[in-house]
């Protein structure tokens, strides 16, 4: 068998093969914090048992390693680790800046899938950058959530959200929203700012068009919805319409609808400029 090449790493290591260890992989990509909103310099948090099993076992931080912290609304900086003579281990801020949202953004409203496809899309498209997400109960959807229930998953969503931020660096976690009925989310219409569109298997308008004669419209960004497991029934895409949503398709292409939510925020934020190189400078 032949002996696998090593492989560089940026601290100038080299390790033998394809398996690296957790400390080399991690501390590249994950040493990162979510601290309380409004934190100031100079305050020490406490951690739970689990943080400090994460980064003190896992990570193998030790008194005085340096981390970067953020809030989850805007705020970053660094951190460092402080272990206290009680043996209780904590975050102290050492420096901290404000980062602005992007001047557009993607806002989500997904049909509830079953399983734990949810749980997919929530990763992913914090992962892209989308700046709410709000689940909804549509006809075909199979999902029907019990109040203690609906909680649960929601609180679920909400960690999967601030994690999916945190190893990808945004500033911002986006916004997970209690699951709505689709009707009494459409009723009030779009919200001002936002071009309304509504991903139909049977759309006929074109999406790069509607896109991109919109953003000199709507100067805030895209709201747009994506059906269940069977897509919209007809009558709620004419409720839509009738509110201002504008109906449109993937081409020949039928997605599953995680596939459909992935593949719509990142053709949208692509549009919206976020992939280049100015909108790594607002990356949210």
């Amino acid at each position: 068998m032949a002996t696998p090449r090593p492989l560089p790493y940026p601290n100038g290591e080299r390790v033998a093969g394809v398996c690296i260890s957790e400390r080399i992989r991690f501390s590249v990509s994950i040493r990162r914090f979510l601290l309380p909103e409004n934190f100031s310099p100079q305050e020490l948090y406490l951690l739970s048992d689990k943080e400090r099993h994460y980064l003190c076992r896992v990570l193998r931080l030790e008194n005085g390693d340096e981390i970067e912290v953020f809030d989850g609304k805007g705020k970053e900086g660094k951190g460092e680790l402080e272990v206290l003579p009680s043996g209780s281990v904590g975050v102290r801020v050492k420096e901290m800046r404000a980062r602005e949202k992007r001047s557009k953004g993607v806002l989500l409203g997904q049909a509830l899938p079953k399983g734990r496809k949810m749980d997919l899309i929530i990763e992913k498209v914090t992962e892209l950058g989308v700046e709410r997400v709000v689940p909804l109960l549509t006809k075909r959807a199979l999902v029907r959530l019990r109040d203690e229930e609906g909680e649960k998953k929601l609180g679920r969503w909400r960690r999967i959200a601030a994690q999916a931020a945190r190893q990808s660096r945004h500033a911002f976690v986006p916004e997970v929203s209690p699951p709505m009925r689709f009707d009494d989310f459409i009723a009030p219409g779009p919200p001002p700012g936002f071009l309304p569109l509504l991903l139909w298997e049977e759309g006929k308008r074109e999406l790069r068009e509607i896109v991109r004669v919109g953003m000199d419209i709507y100067p805030l960004g895209v709201l747009v919805l994506v059906g269940p497991e069977g897509g919209f029934e007809g009558e709620e895409v004419k409720r839509a319409e009738r509110k201002g949503f504008i109906p449109v398709g993937m081409g020949r292409y039928i997605l599953r609808t995680e596939t459909a939510a992935i593949a719509i925020s990142s053709i949208l934020q692509y549009e919206l400029g976020s992939f280049s190189y100015e909108g790594q400078k607002e990356r949210g």
